[in-house]
Formats: C-alpha cells, structure tokens, sequence
C-alpha cells in the first residue's frame, strides 16, 4: 500500500516507495494500493497513475476518483488539454435534460426528493426487468411527451413506493440501459444523467459510443463526460454518470445548468 501522506517529504522519495514495491513484487504484475487521505491529494495520486503509463501499459481500478486524480495532475501540470467545444460552467443545453434512476438507494433518494424542476415519472422496475416490451414502449413515450414539450424528465424505479425492487438487480439495470437507447433513438438529447453504478455501466453499454472524456466536476465523485460515437446522434451529448450513494442533494438541479 502507498499512502500520499507527507511523511514522504517530497516527489522523489515518493516515486522512490514506489519503485521499491513495484521492484520487490514476485509476480509479473506489480500491484499497489494508492490509499487517498484528502483530496488536496488527487494530484499526486495522479502523477504516480500518470508517470509509469507514459512508459508502459497501466491499469488503473477505482471509483471516479480515479479520473478525478488524473484531472487533477493535469490542470497542476499543465498538460490538460484546451477543449474548445466544451461549453463554458452553467451552460444550458439545448434540449431538455433526461435523467434516469435505476435504484433508489438514500443518497439518490434525497437527491431526487429535492428536484423542482423536473417531471418525474416512477418506473415499474419488476415489469422492465421482465421484459414488458408494451409497458417499456409506454414509458418511453410519456418521456417522450413531456420532452418534446420542453419539459425536463426524471424517471427511476421505486419512485413510488408502490412495489419493492426485484431480485434481479442486473435485469433492471440491463433493462433501464435498453430503455434509454429506444428513447434517444427516437430523440436525440444533450444532455442525460444516469444515476446508479450497474445502471450507468449498463447504460453507457447500450449505446453505440466508442469513448467518454471528462468535460467537469458537477459534484463530489459526479463527472459530466461527454460522449463519442460514429452515430452523429449521439456523438457530443454530454453524460453525467454517478453511482448510488455519490453527489450532493440538489445534485440533479445542477444538472440542468
């Protein structure tokens, strides 16, 4: 384990504990835990992720903090690139904004308690998972109604408390991930938010998108990425992608800014 604590005085004697754990791993593969203290640490732990995968292939696993550390190296260095496409800090999107909430644990759950401007529309999460393409079809086009109408929508499952989540987690994740790519196959948004960690993962899989790059922090281990794809429907939307227990309370209000 490498602890970023300044215990190690300086850059050098922190590249020098790491070589040494790397140096003194038996297997073909060095790994090391990078244990974070406090963010004003990010940037070293960017650095030390940064260095060694300009030299050879690297990887890295973590939450997003692993994107926020590396951000964090390259503002410090210099080395962030410019992109001029990226709209400037409270720019509103051209279309409205479409958020979908694929569990409902507490810190969504505040989250989505303090949203004003939103429609939100509860999704039945049992009937998705099972594969209900009518009642799938049906929940697409009341989305669809209220955004064309210019109307922001949030759906999620287990919004009304009416039923309890199946089971089967993965399915709901899978089916939320096959529901948001009927919706933007029929209109073409700027800006989504998905909320929940298999929902995103599943979501970002559904869609015909060949990369993600980090336009900014919209909240504590939030980013809003923006999406790259062949299809010019989707290439340029803009995704905020944020596990269950991540982000502040008006986190989804941000959003639309």
């Amino acid at each position: 384990m490498l602890r970023t604590a300044s215990a190690y005085g300086n850059e050098a004697a922190l590249d020098q504990h790491l070589d040494a754990l790397i140096a003194a791993a038996s297997a073909d593969v060095a790994p090391v835990l990078l244990d974070l203290t406090e963010p004003a640490r990010l940037a070293a732990i960017g650095r030390l992720i940064w260095s060694p995968a300009q030299e050879a292939r690297l990887l890295a696993v973590g939450p997003s903090s692993v994107v926020q550390a590396l951000a964090a190296h390259w503002k410090q260095s210099g080395e962030q690139r410019d992109d001029s496409a990226s709209p400037a800090p409270g720019s509103v999107p051209k279309t409205p904004v479409f958020v979908l909430a694929g569990s409902l644990p507490p810190v969504t759950a505040k989250q989505i308690g303090a949203v004003s401007s939103y429609t939100v529309l509860p999704l039945d999460a049992a009937r998705l998972a099972a594969g209900d393409a009518a009642y799938r079809h049906f929940c697409i086009d009341e989305a669809l109604h209220h955004l064309r109408a210019g109307r922001p929508v949030l759906a999620g499952t287990a919004l009304d408390g009416s039923a309890a989540m199946p089971a089967d987690t993965h399915a709901v994740a899978l089916a939320c991930g096959d529901l948001l790519r009927q919706l933007l196959e029929q209109m073409p948004l700027s800006r989504v938010g998905i909320a929940g960690g298999d929902t995103s993962s599943h979501a970002v899989q559904a869609l015909d998108l060949w990369g993600l790059s980090c336009v900014r922090e919209i909240g504590p281990g939030v980013a809003l990425t923006r999406a790259h794809s062949d299809n010019p429907a989707l290439d340029g939307m803009e995704l905020m992608l944020k596990g269950g227990q991540m982000g502040q309370p008006d986190l989804f209000e941000r959003l639309l800014r």
